[in-house]
This record gives structure tokens, sequence and C-alpha cells, in this order.
């Protein structure tokens, strides 16, 4: 799926919002904890780049992949990460990490998005670690997907949290 300018414009203004910014702030200084610092790191669905640009700018270990290119990621690779047997031999380096904090979760389906998971664990075991995001709407419980801004539908892919499942980090053993 590619997005156009006025979703990338709605999604800018939405990361602004201090919620917004808090959450993602904290979870990716939880990540980066976790991973210890991250070695090369793998964005599926970069985007506008905010995990890139996040904490250490676009840092020589970090390369986004995406259908669209939105001019703001200097080491970006335009792919449908979908394709991972494809997508390997484009990399500049064996990854450690994969981020992915908005298609892989809202565009899949949870069924899908796990299948995904799997396929590239399985085709890039230099992958030891995770960070996914989602969306979970305590209001529309029970509904598999959710109207959002910009006519977009996305899944409710992070599961009912009140089952103690759902979280965004994820770490192969």
């Amino acid at each position: 799926m590619a997005y156009d300018k006025k979703f990338y414009k709605l999604y800018e203004k939405y990361l602004q919002e201090p919620p917004v910014r808090a959450s993602h702030d904290h979870v990716f200084n939880l990540f980066w904890s976790i991973t210890n610092k991250v070695g090369p790191t793998v964005d599926l669905g970069c985007g506008l780049g905010e995990y890139g640009s996040y904490r250490w700018g676009w840092q020589e270990g970090y390369v986004g992949v995406d259908i669209n290119n939105t001019g703001r990621i200097s080491n970006f690779i335009q792919a449908d990460y979908h394709d991972v047997a494809g997508l390997i031999p484009k990399l500049p380096f064996s990854p450690y990490a994969f981020v992915s904090l908005f298609s892989i979760e809202c565009c899949h389906s949870a069924e899908d998005k796990y299948a995904l998971y799997e396929k590239i664990f399985a085709a890039m075991p230099s992958i030891w670690h995770g960070l996914v995001g989602g969306f979970f709407y305590e209001s529309k419980r029970g509904q598999k997907t959710v109207k959002e801004t910009g006519g977009l539908v996305s899944h409710q892919t992070i599961e009912d949290p009140s089952r103690g499942t759902g979280s965004g980090i994820m770490e192969t053993l």
C-alpha cells in the first residue's frame, strides 16, 4: 500500500502530539536499552523515518525500506518488505534488528503479521530483535478493523491488553 502526501502530512502532525511523542519516545528508549544500543537496523515500512532520526540520526547502521520514498532518509531502499528474499541482497549490512511502527501492524491482520515475522527471522538469522507497534482501541473492542484518519482502514492488531499480551518488543530466543 502506497500512502500519499496528504497521509504523511497527517501522520507527521499526529507524531507531534505530546501524548503520542511521549509514548513513542518511551518505546524507543525501552528498545534501545533492551537491545544494548541496537546494532545495524532495518526499518520496514520506514515512511517518514521516525525511528532512524529519533536518537542517533541517520547512523551508518540504519537503512529504511519502503515502497514510498519521502525523501527524508539518506540510507533508503525502495522495495516491498514482504519480498524478504528479494530484499536481502539489497541490504548494505546484515541487520541485528528490525523496526516497524506502522506498516506491518496497521496493514496486516494478526495472522499475516506473525507469518511475516516468522519469514523475516528465518530468512535473516542475523536479526535478534524486533520492534513493532500497533493500535488497540478499547472503545472498538471486538472490531477487527478500525477506520483511521484520511480514510485508511487499519487492523486492530495488538492483542487485548487485559490478557497481558501484545508487547511491542520481540526477541528471538
